[in-house]
């Protein structure tokens, strides 16, 4: 059996994250958020493109005959330097979230590892006949195969 991680998260502490993440949102009063569709129809800017956008920018300030009149350079310069910014943001937030997220995981692998044990101890023991186990592998039975079921129905084929 794993012990991946043993710890805990203090009532206290808890609440101090989730005030400090309500903090953070609050930073970004003008965050969006799309749909999966939506991102999909969007033209986005990456490592290999910054350069272009950069570049583009730049080009425009210089020679401003080549500015279409409904292209706002200031704009393109606002929306450049936000996406610098919000970069190194994104990057610690993934590397915290991925923490997390992980942390969480092993800490679930332990617990159910854990919990495996003892039902399968229960199944010995109630096997072996040592009264009051039956009734524990019983009701531990009933969640155990209900684990994993997918409750969704599946299309009807024709």
């Amino acid at each position: 059996m794993s012990n991946y991680v043993s710890a805990s998260l203090s009532d206290e502490n808890k609440a101090k994250a989730l005030e400090l993440i309500t903090q953070l949102k609050a930073l970004f009063p003008f965050g969006l958020k799309f749909t999966p569709e939506q991102r999909k129809t969007m033209t986005r800017i990456d490592d290999a493109r910054l350069p272009f956008t950069e570049k583009a920018l730049q080009f425009g300030s210089q020679e401003p005959r080549i500015v279409p009149p409904y292209t706002d350079l200031d704009e393109l310069s606002r929306d450049l330097m936000l996406y610098k910014s919000m970069a190194q943001i994104e990057r610690e937030l993934l590397s915290l979230t991925e923490t997390i997220v992980d942390t969480r995981v092993a800490a679930g692998t332990d617990a159910y590892q854990a919990s495996l044990s003892i039902y399968n101890s229960a199944k010995g023991a109630a096997k072996n006949g040592i009264p009051g186990t039956q009734s524990i592998v019983d009701d531990l039975k009933k969640l155990f195969a209900n684990q994993g079921t997918n409750t969704t129905k599946k299309p009807e084929t024709i």
